[in-house]
Protein backbone atom coordinates (compact mmCIF):
# COMPACT_ATOMS: atom_id res chain seq x y z
CA UNK A 1 0.00 0.00 0.00
CA UNK A 2 1.27 3.48 -0.87
CA UNK A 3 1.68 5.95 2.01
CA UNK A 4 0.67 9.55 1.59
CA UNK A 5 3.71 10.87 3.45
CA UNK A 6 6.90 9.63 5.00
CA UNK A 7 9.37 11.76 6.92
CA UNK A 8 12.91 11.07 5.75
CA UNK A 9 15.61 11.59 8.37
CA UNK A 10 18.69 10.33 6.52
CA UNK A 11 20.04 9.49 3.08
CA UNK A 12 20.03 5.78 3.90
CA UNK A 13 16.36 5.99 4.87
CA UNK A 14 15.59 7.73 1.58
CA UNK A 15 17.49 5.01 -0.31
CA UNK A 16 15.36 2.33 1.38
CA UNK A 17 12.11 4.15 0.61
CA UNK A 18 13.08 4.69 -3.04
CA UNK A 19 14.08 1.02 -3.41
CA UNK A 20 10.70 -0.06 -2.03
CA UNK A 21 8.83 2.38 -4.29
CA UNK A 22 10.78 1.18 -7.34
CA UNK A 23 9.26 -2.28 -6.99
CA UNK A 24 5.64 -1.06 -7.07
CA UNK A 25 3.69 -1.48 -10.31
CA UNK A 26 0.37 0.26 -10.89
CA UNK A 27 -1.52 2.02 -13.64
CA UNK A 28 -1.79 4.94 -13.82
CA UNK A 29 1.54 5.93 -12.31
CA UNK A 30 1.05 7.69 -8.95
CA UNK A 31 2.77 11.04 -8.39
CA UNK A 32 4.88 11.41 -5.25
CA UNK A 33 6.78 14.42 -4.01
CA UNK A 34 10.05 14.77 -2.18
CA UNK A 35 10.22 17.98 -0.13
CA UNK A 36 13.54 19.31 1.12
CA UNK A 37 13.52 21.58 4.18
CA UNK A 38 9.84 22.46 3.63
CA UNK A 39 10.79 24.39 0.48
CA UNK A 40 11.91 22.94 -2.81
CA UNK A 41 9.92 20.07 -4.29
CA UNK A 42 10.76 17.23 -6.62
CA UNK A 43 7.80 15.33 -8.05
CA UNK A 44 8.22 11.79 -9.40
CA UNK A 45 6.07 8.87 -10.42
CA UNK A 46 5.72 5.48 -8.76
CA UNK A 47 4.36 2.43 -10.52
CA UNK A 48 6.52 1.87 -13.62
CA UNK A 49 10.15 1.10 -14.49
CA UNK A 50 10.47 4.67 -15.78
CA UNK A 51 9.42 7.98 -14.30
CA UNK A 52 9.59 11.69 -14.96
CA UNK A 53 10.91 14.30 -12.55
CA UNK A 54 9.49 17.77 -12.02
CA UNK A 55 11.39 20.36 -10.00
CA UNK A 56 9.51 23.13 -8.22
CA UNK A 57 11.68 25.70 -6.43
CA UNK A 58 10.66 27.48 -3.24
CA UNK A 59 10.37 30.74 -5.18
CA UNK A 60 6.84 30.82 -6.71
CA UNK A 61 8.16 32.81 -9.68
CA UNK A 62 10.16 29.74 -10.75
CA UNK A 63 11.75 28.61 -12.86
CA UNK A 64 10.15 25.15 -12.96
CA UNK A 65 11.87 22.25 -14.70
CA UNK A 66 10.82 18.89 -16.14
CA UNK A 67 13.12 16.00 -16.98
CA UNK A 68 14.09 15.02 -20.52
CA UNK A 69 14.79 11.36 -21.15
CA UNK A 70 14.83 10.58 -24.86
CA UNK A 71 13.60 13.62 -26.82
CA UNK A 72 12.83 11.38 -29.83
CA UNK A 73 10.20 9.29 -28.00
CA UNK A 74 6.59 9.90 -28.91
CA UNK A 75 3.43 9.11 -27.02
CA UNK A 76 2.10 9.63 -23.53
CA UNK A 77 2.00 7.85 -20.19
CA UNK A 78 -0.80 8.32 -17.63
CA UNK A 79 -0.10 9.76 -14.19
CA UNK A 80 -2.45 10.16 -11.24
CA UNK A 81 -1.91 13.30 -9.16
CA UNK A 82 -4.34 14.09 -6.38
CA UNK A 83 -7.00 11.93 -8.00
CA UNK A 84 -6.65 13.71 -11.35
CA UNK A 85 -5.38 11.74 -14.36
CA UNK A 86 -2.88 13.60 -16.51
CA UNK A 87 -0.82 12.65 -19.55
CA UNK A 88 2.93 13.02 -19.54
CA UNK A 89 5.08 12.81 -22.68
CA UNK A 90 7.17 9.67 -23.03
CA UNK A 91 10.14 11.89 -23.92
CA UNK A 92 10.25 13.05 -20.29
CA UNK A 93 10.56 9.52 -18.88
CA UNK A 94 13.82 8.42 -17.24
CA UNK A 95 14.94 4.96 -16.17
CA UNK A 96 14.15 4.51 -12.48
CA UNK A 97 17.88 4.11 -11.69
CA UNK A 98 18.64 7.58 -13.14
CA UNK A 99 15.69 9.15 -11.34
CA UNK A 100 16.76 7.50 -8.07
CA UNK A 101 20.25 9.00 -8.32
CA UNK A 102 18.76 12.42 -9.12
CA UNK A 103 16.42 12.23 -6.12
CA UNK A 104 19.35 11.33 -3.88
CA UNK A 105 21.35 14.25 -5.29
CA UNK A 106 18.37 16.55 -4.64
CA UNK A 107 18.35 15.35 -1.03
CA UNK A 108 22.14 15.58 -0.59
CA UNK A 109 22.40 19.12 -1.99
CA UNK A 110 19.63 20.62 0.12
CA UNK A 111 17.04 20.75 -2.65
CA UNK A 112 19.13 21.93 -5.60
CA UNK A 113 18.29 20.96 -9.18
CA UNK A 114 20.09 17.64 -9.82
CA UNK A 115 22.88 17.68 -12.40
CA UNK A 116 22.41 13.99 -13.31
CA UNK A 117 19.38 14.77 -15.49
CA UNK A 118 18.75 16.88 -18.57
CA UNK A 119 16.08 19.48 -17.85
CA UNK A 120 13.77 21.79 -19.73
CA UNK A 121 11.99 24.77 -18.31
CA UNK A 122 8.23 24.16 -18.17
Amino acid sequence: MLRESHEIRSRSELEKVLDRLASIRCEPVVVYRLVKDDRDLMYFGVGAPETRLDYTPDDPSGPYYGSIGNPEREGEVLYSAGGEITESPLRSQLPWSVAREALLEFYDTGGKLPSKVRWEEV
